[in-house]
């Protein structure tokens, strides 16, 4: 089961295992009486475009002219 961050309007935070298709909404705070919404958690990623121009800079002109 995935695990989903849940964060109450009051500060309270905490990870929860469960389902997929369990609902969103539907945990209560135990700080609170408010009920904790599902934060989504995305991971950092550097997504750097290879263009053909760096690919052939650094991989054809080795293969063509050898390591320099």
């Amino acid at each position: 089961m995935p695990n989903y961050k849940y964060k109450c309007d009051c500060g309270w935070s905490e990870t929860i295992s469960e389902s997929i298709s369990a609902d969103p909404d539907g945990q209560a705070c135990p700080e609170c009486p408010g009920i904790m919404h599902r934060i989504i958690i995305a991971p950092r990623i550097n997504l750097k475009r290879n263009t053909f121009g760096e690919w052939y800079k650094e991989q054809a002109g080795k293969e063509l002219f050898g390591d320099s």
